[in-house]
């Protein structure tokens, strides 16, 4: 018996009403069935799912159960071990499957070069009661609802079109319905097994997939035409919410870089703006915008018996602590190259945040998240404003001015000059 070229993985807990409403779409899928098949990750559910998975006789079915749970990411992990099919279908037990979906996600794979990894999102509408008595009796046809539609557009800015394009693709990496191939999967580790609560362990896998393909436009893609709906079941907010802050750290500690700082800030337009800031960097690095002495830097810290120093300028030799972000140097474990609107420190760790030349290209909100957090983290927050960042005729700079004017009333400030610019320190 030859291997299926497609594995459809899909794991349940205790939902068995959301799992009946997935196993009866995949029975109506157009794909003959030798050439994929269906493994139900059963992880502990209190009455087991094969009593609603195989009742609908798909004979390229199989339940493995777990018992008890192991977690989401070890669940998903034991059923792309159990895979023998080239590509991995993830597909949530409360997805339900329009009936060429995995038709399409295997003829994607088997158009592409097989030597270059892709990933390929689908649609997910969050369907109305409306929809959802639709479902019922077989309907699976498009809602034009505008509040049913795939959130992660609105919430990311981005329209499924432009994906291929995106700068955060792992963004939109949700397992409720995506392909990838197994040996790409195999090759970053699979899920990260360290997140067990809910949220961000698919998030998380999308983001290695893309760091490991070298960051590339192309290699997620989104066919609108394969969409799945996501069938209500009950949740519980507090404690999902409760898991995902837990998992976010785990998150934000495994990737210190600027584009999931920007993601857990305000998260809106977060691809626009990673795309901006990519830009502000490559600038920044071409050294368009000017180096701080460093006498000028010692001057302004040599009270500070520990400073976060962030932009672009090598620490000065110095006595006490000195943790640096130097953006125009390779990132390492402790080279972060964050912007400082989201930092790993504990309340009151520093003296002094001195930021040089790059928090001026910071739009204003994240600026403002800047200046927050760099007051949670420190007693003062030194803005410095080399000569050659002053604005120029684009004018993509902070105005001075007018951040004095803005702050004047809420923070402590102060403006001094040095013999290569400006310094603004903020003070509760």
């Amino acid at each position: 018996m030859s291997a299926p070229y497609v594995s459809v993985i899909v794991p349940i807990r205790d939902n068995l009403q959301g799992l009946e409403f997935t196993v009866r779409s995949l029975a109506a899928q157009d794909l003959p069935l030798d050439e994929w098949e269906v493994i139900v990750v059963d992880d502990g559910s209190a009455v087991p799912a094969a009593g609603t998975a195989e009742p609908f006789g798909l004979a390229n079915l199989q339940v493995v159960r777990l018992y008890p749970g192991v977690g989401r990411s070890k669940g998903r992990n034991h059923g792309i071990r159990s895979a023998r099919g080239e590509v991995v279908l993830m597909l949530d037990g409360d997805s339900f499957a329009a009936p060429d979906l995995v038709r399409r996600h295997a003829e994607f794979h088997r158009n592409m070069d097989p030597e270059a990894p892709r990933v390929l999102l689908s649609n997910q509408f969050e369907p109305s009661w409306a929809t959802v008595n639709r479902l019922i009796d077989g309907d699976v046809a498009v809602p034009k609802n505008a509040i049913e539609q795939d959130r992660r557009q609105s919430m990311l800015g981005v329209e499924a079109s432009a994906i291929s394009r995106s700068r955060i693709p792992w963004a939109y990496f949700f397992t409720h319905a995506l392909s990838v191939r197994r040996q790409d999967l195999e090759a970053v580790g699979g899920f990260d097994e360290e997140f067990e609560g809910w949220g961000l362990e698919d998030v998380d896998l999308g983001y290695r997939l893309f760091e490991a393909a070298g960051r590339p436009d192309g290699l997620f893609m989104q066919d609108p035409k394969a969409y799945t709906f996501a069938v209500p079941h009950y949740r519980d907010f507090r404690r999902q919410s409760a898991e995902e802050q837990h998992n976010m750290e785990i998150f934000r500690r495994k990737h210190p870089r600027y584009d999931v700082e920007l993601f857990y800030g305000t998260r809106t337009y977060t691809d626009a703006k990673v795309a901006y800031y990519e830009g502000v960097l490559d600038s920044f690095r071409s050294e368009t915008v000017g180096e701080l002495r460093t006498s000028d830097l010692a001057a302004a810290i040599e009270s500070s018996s520990s400073v976060l120093l962030i932009g672009g300028t090598p620490p000065p030799v110095r006595l006490g602590r000195t943790v640096t972000w130097n953006h125009r140097a390779p990132a390492d474990s402790d080279n972060l190259h964050l912007f400082g609107l989201w930092t790993p420190f504990k309340d009151a760790e520093f003296d002094d945040v001195v930021h040089v030349d790059l928090w001026r290209f910071l739009i204003p909100e994240d600026l403002l998240l800047l200046i927050a957090e760099s007051l949670r983290i420190a007693t003062r927050l030194r803005l410095i404003s080399t000569a050659l960042s002053r604005p120029g005729p684009e004018r993509r700079e902070c105005d001075m001015d007018f951040l004095l004017r803005m702050l004047d009333g809420r923070l402590r400030l102060a403006l001094s000059e040095i013999q290569t610019g400006q310094i603004i320190t903020i003070e509760r």
